[in-house]
């Protein structure tokens, strides 16, 4: 059984003969140097404890934490020094965002020319520089400079080695006296936002169906696939990993594996079309699979840095290399299953970037799915829900509809991502009028 807490996860094997468990610790730092005390109950208000003494030592040739700040359109350079070690793995940069999931800003599997933010490794220095051009205010924040060592037989990780605090702010009055009216309208103009769900609306499968393929004889044992209760999806999908970890199956084959799933048609050149576009649109996911597994697959198109947020079911690989997923919030909203409602993870987010000064003059959410029906009911006039046709949202709509439950948003069914891309490009040119 595993328990995980932030940084933290235990494992107790209650059949095992060793009577020991075990805890797990991410992304360590010196702070974490101290004594611990592993306790067990033994009886009510009983316990005994184990202390244990954890060192954790810096190498002071490496930067700790990293602190930028840059004005807003302006550009700045990342570099980050790594132990000669991993002097042969990939090299990344992550963004922490609000589920706790790093996702890459960018990485050195992906080729030069088509990066977002270009990352260059000089191995013989041993040090990876990260250019981040025409940053805006959202490009503020946590980041991680990190390296992935393969998985081998029984272990395989990402090392983190240096913290950035990224800052982003407006310009000082005596820098903007010398800019250009159209500049200023352009800095304090509102955006759009765009909002997809993934399984069948980004990607053209089921992404928790498409994992199965993994296991010995690419199916599920009946007892399993029985132990599904209705509107607990995510706990299902918590012991399909399980046993997916049972058959053997490490998280690079499963990875290797996620990032084959075909994305609808047209959708790969929008995200694209939306990353070269970051002063007009914010792009973000609300999603009933995981974190995982869209990093994964939007990495392995190439389009990770064009997404500003994930909003799924937390997802991590533990020390055994099990996956482990676990729900994304508690919430009472009664049209929506357990682990999340994604009306609540959109207001969440418009609300938190209102705070940051960010407003949206127009939402746009694509789906699929009935779940994706509560979102719809936040939209406004001026808003687009975007269904695909053919799909159980599009019928749920046209039932309302005809029960006098008209949207407010304009709705708008498509079938291929260029649909959705030329609708925000004529958003994008109304907007430019204003």
């Amino acid at each position: 059984m595993w328990v995980t807490s932030g940084r933290f996860s235990l494992s107790d094997d209650t059949k095992s003969a060793k009577s020991e468990f075990s805890v797990m610790i991410r992304e360590i730092t010196v702070e974490d140097t101290g004594t611990y005390q592993c306790g067990v109950e033994i009886s009510q208000e009983k316990y005994i404890y184990t202390p244990v003494e954890l060192k954790v030592k810096e190498d002071v040739s490496f930067k700790k934490t990293i602190n930028k700040t840059v004005h807003v359109r302006g550009d700045v350079n990342i570099s980050c020094t790594y132990p000669e070690s991993h002097k042969n793995d990939n090299k990344f940069l992550c963004k922490r965002h609000t589920t706790g999931a790093c996702l890459y800003m960018a990485t050195n599997k992906e080729d030069v020319s088509v990066r977002k933010f270009p990352l260059y490794d000089d191995r013989e220095k041993h040090v990876f520089t990260v250019s981040l051009n025409d940053v805006t205010k959202q490009d503020s924040g946590e980041y991680w400079c990190g390296a992935e060592v393969a998985w081998k037989q029984d272990h395989g990780y990402n090392v983190y080695f240096t913290h950035i605090n990224l800052t982003v702010t407006a310009l000082e009055m005596s820098s903007v006296k010398l800019l250009s009216l159209p500049f200023l309208q352009a800095e304090m103009k509102t955006k759009t936002l765009v909002a997809f769900d993934f399984d069948h609306t980004l990607v053209d499968e089921n992404s928790d169906i498409w994992v199965i393929q993994c296991t010995p004889g690419q199916s599920l044992p009946a007892w399993l696939e029985k132990s599904y209760q209705r509107g607990r999806w995510t706990e299902y999908m918590g012991r399909v990993f399980n046993y997916i970890g049972d058959q053997s199956v490490r998280p690079d084959t499963v990875r290797e594996l996620m990032q084959t799933i075909p994305f609808t048609s047209g959708m790969i050149e929008l995200l694209k079309f939306i990353g070269r576009n970051k002063n007009d649109f914010d792009c973000i996911i609300i999603s009933d699979s995981n974190t995982l597994f869209i990093e994964w697959i939007l990495e392995g198109a190439g389009v990770a840095s064009d997404v500003n947020g994930i909003f799924s079911n937390p997802a991590s690989v533990d020390r055994r290399g099990y996956i482990e997923v676990r729900c994304f919030h508690s919430h009472s909203c009664e049209r929506c299953p357990v682990n999340m409602c994604k009306q609540k993870a959109l207001a969440d987010f418009k609300e938190k970037q209102a705070d940051a000064g960010v407003h949206y003059h127009t939402v746009c959410y694509s789906g699929d799915g009935s779940n994706d029906f509560c979102p719809l009911t936040l939209l406004n006039e001026g808003d687009f829900a975007m269904p695909r046709k053919g799909y159980s949202l599009e019928k749920l709509l046209a039932k309302n509809r005809s029960e006098g439950n008209t949207p407010k948003a304009q709705v708008i069914p498509w079938s291929s991502g260029i649909e959705i891309l030329n609708q925000l490009k004529i958003i994008q040119k109304r907007a430019e009028l204003f």
